[in-house]
């Protein structure tokens, strides 16, 4: 008498692998894409944090535009902008003489902007934000591209 499987069997295992397959690599790409917007909310708001930090190391001002914000924190040793490439692809800063808004573009596949202002009252994600920010923000370009 031989040993083995027959080939019904084998099928049968086979199918079963594919069902369970087409289950779990779904949801496993839904985490992936929530982990990603995760990581780049955080990264906003160490950014945030570092801004806060200089205002009141300083005299209370904000920096005007990107290149200012990050000769400013750079400087004062309290933030560097590599560390936002692991977490986002672009990044956006606007400011007024007292309100900021800072954006960026997650590592997601729906190309996902979060963003969160001055005073982390008004935060949020837009889907399909690859070629400019979310409306909301106020601002109008990516500053930079990781």
């Amino acid at each position: 008498m031989k040993k083995g499987f027959t080939l019904i069997e084998l099928m049968i295992v086979i199918a079963i692998v594919g069902i369970l397959a087409a289950i779990a690599i779904p949801n496993f790409t839904n985490m992936r894409d929530k982990a990603s917007i995760s990581a780049a909310f955080a990264s906003l708001q160490n950014v945030r944090k570092a801004i806060e930090a200089y205002k009141s190391i300083g005299d209370g001002s904000i920096p005007s535009d990107y290149a200012s914000l990050q000769n400013a924190l750079d400087s004062e040793d309290l933030f560097s902008f590599d560390q936002l490439e692991a977490d986002m692809q672009k990044f956006a800063y606007g400011a007024t003489s007292d309100k900021y808004t800072i954006a960026g573009l997650a590592f997601d596949s729906d190309n996902t902007c979060v963003w969160v202002d001055d005073k982390n009252s008004q935060k949020g994600e837009v889907k399909n934000c690859e070629s400019q920010p979310a409306p909301e923000t106020g601002l109008a370009n990516w500053d930079i591209e990781f």
